[in-house]
C-alpha cells in the first residue's frame, strides 16, 4: 500500500465510496484491471493479501462469546487464513434446479460482483437515511405512512434485484430460456415466493461454503460460569473501516 492508499482507509470515505476499494486493488494488484467485476467471494483473499504485504503476518479480531456480553480475541495468521479460503471456482454450485410436478426450472447462478454489492449497499444506506428523516419530520400521519411504505417497497426491490443479478440464465423443461437481465428480473418478479426463497437460500449457502471458515474456540471456566458454551464457532468477518489498522 502507498501512503495515499492507507489514508483513504483511515477515513469514513471508504464507507460511502466504492472507488477507494477499486483504487486500492488497482494500486496493489495491477494485474486486476477491472476490480468492479471481481466476484465478492474473492474479495477477502485479495484484501487479506494486501494487508499482509503492507503490515505484518497476523491480524487481531474480536468476536462475541455466545450467551454473554464478553468478547474473545483472535490472533490470526493471515497466510493460514488465505490458504484456508475454499476454492470458489471448484466449490461454487452454479446450477439450481427447482421441480414442481412435471415442471422444472434451472437457474444458472454466479456470485455478485463488487460493483453490484457496493451499489446495493449505497442504495440501502440512502433509504435508511430517508427513513430516519421521514420519522423525524413533522408531516401528516398519512403522508408519513405513505412515504415509509414507499421506502420499504424500494428496499424490497433491492433485495429482488440482488438475487436477479446473481442469475445468469433461466431455462425450463418446456424449452424457455433467457440470459437477458431485464427478462430475468421480470421472470423473478412473477415467480412463486418459494422459488425466490430457494434461490436466496442457495446463494447464501454458496457464500458460506466459499467464504472465510469459522474458527472453533474453547471458553474458560470463568466464561462458562457467565453463560458461555464450552466451545463455539467464531465467525470471521472484517469491516473495511478498521481492516487496515
Amino acid at each position: 500500500m502507498t501512503a495515499a492508499d492507507e489514508t483513504k482507509f483511515k477515513t469514513n470515505e471508504v464507507l460511502m465510496s466504492s472507488q477507494a476499494t477499486y483504487d486500492l486493488i488497482r494500486s496493489c494488484v495491477p494485474s486486476i484491471v477491472d476490480p468492479e467485476n471481481i466476484p465478492i467471494v474473492d474479495l477477502d483473499a485479495i484484501l487479506l493479501s494486501i494487508r499482509r504485504a503492507s503490515y505484518d503476518e497476523n491480524i487481531t479480531l474480536k468476536v462475541p462469546i455466545p450467551n454473554t456480553s464478553l468478547t474473545d480475541q483472535l490472533d490470526l495468521n493471515i497466510a493460514e487464513l488465505v490458504e484456508g479460503i475454499p476454492n470458489s471456482s471448484v466449490l461454487w454450485d452454479e446450477e439450481l434446479e427447482i421441480k414442481e410436478g412435471e415442471n422444472s426450472v434451472i437457474f444458472q447462478l454466479a456470485p455478485l460482483t463488487l460493483k453490484t454489492l457496493f451499489n446495493t449497499t449505497r442504495h440501502i444506506m440512502r433509504q435508511q437515511q430517508r427513513a430516519e428523516s421521514t420519522l423525524n419530520n413533522v408531516i401528516e400521519p398519512d403522508e408519513k405512512i405513505s412515504e415509509i411504505s414507499q421506502q420499504l417497497k424500494t428496499l424490497a426491490d433491492f433485495a429482488v434485484s440482488n438475487v436477479a443479478d446473481s442469475i445468469k440464465k433461466i431455462s425450463t423443461n418446456t424449452g424457455y430460456e433467457t440470459s437477458k437481465t431485464q427478462e430475468i428480473r421480470d421472470v423473478l418478479s412473477k415467480l412463486d415466493l418459494e422459488y425466490f426463497r430457494a434461490i436466496k437460500a442457495h446463494l447464501e449457502q454458496q457464500k458460506k461454503i466459499t467464504g472465510l471458515q469459522p474458527v472453533i474456540r474453547t471458553t474458560t471456566p470463568e466464561q462458562q460460569a457467565l453463560g458461555a458454551p464450552a466451545t463455539f464457532q467464531a465467525e470471521i468477518s472484517f469491516t473495511l473501516s478498521n481492516f487496515f489498522v
